[in-house]
């Protein structure tokens, strides 16, 4: 059972992570790619990274609470994320893909499209 402290730390934390992820929405990068390749391969890859490290700390936990809202709230995501988790792995491929985390919620990259 949430507590009235986990409640608020989630909606700050939700907060925070939307305006990054607003921000990066508004990139000039996101919105016009074809400018990025055009630049030196090192400023690409400096580009490239900030903005993966924006969508890997900032997007994401968006859409997870987005997919919890969906799945019918925490106690059904804990089970999704439980099976996810305790499944055996692939010793040559261990990561969880973006795409296993949908099919376990039953849900497609549009229902998550947060732009």
């Amino acid at each position: 059972m949430e507590t009235a402290n986990q409640r608020r730390r989630v909606r700050r934390g939700w907060s925070q992570w939307q305006s990054a992820a607003d921000g990066y929405y508004k990139d000039f990068y996101v919105r016009c790619p074809e400018y990025l390749s055009a630049l030196p391969e090192q400023y690409q890859l400096d580009i490239a990274n900030s903005l993966r490290g924006m969508r890997q700390y900032n997007e994401i936990p968006l859409k997870i609470l987005e997919a919890e809202a969906m799945v019918g709230g925490g106690e059904a995501m804990d089970e999704i994320l439980k099976s996810l988790f305790g499944r055996e792995q692939n010793p040559e491929y261990s990561y969880l893909t973006y795409q296993e985390f949908l099919d376990a919620c039953h849900l497609t990259e549009e229902n998550l499209n947060l732009a």
